[in-house]
């Protein structure tokens, strides 16, 4: 039985979950954190219900308008507090940095 209380789950399209792919995503974009967070905790549930790995991507571009040195720290050291949280539980994060850069929307 899914341990996440029905309110916190929201559909985000109609395709069904896919048993056959080969792990389950999770992609951090607002609340930047592994504990105290119904979304990882789905994830978790989802990976072990599928008996697939979970991908926890967390994503930082380079190039956007507010971008700086100061909120990139920030974040930096956040990814690695979450790291050394998941291998507290026995996971072994893996880590790929990315230095994307602006993308011009028409």
């Amino acid at each position: 039985m899914d341990p996440i209380p029905q309110i916190r789950i929201s559909k985000a399209n109609r395709a069904p979950v896919n048993p056959q792919g080969d792990y389950v995503l999770y992609w951090m974009i607002a609340y930047r954190r592994v504990t105290w967070n119904y979304s990882v905790d789905r994830a978790v549930y989802r990976a072990k219900e599928l008996d697939k790995p979970l991908v926890i991507l967390e994503a930082l571009r380079c190039g956007y308008e507010w971008a700086s040195d100061r909120i990139h720290r920030f974040i930096l050291d956040g990814m690695a507090d979450n790291a050394r949280k998941l291998e507290k539980k026995k996971c072994r994060p893996k880590t790929a940095p990315y230095g994307g850069s602006r993308t011009q929307l028409p």
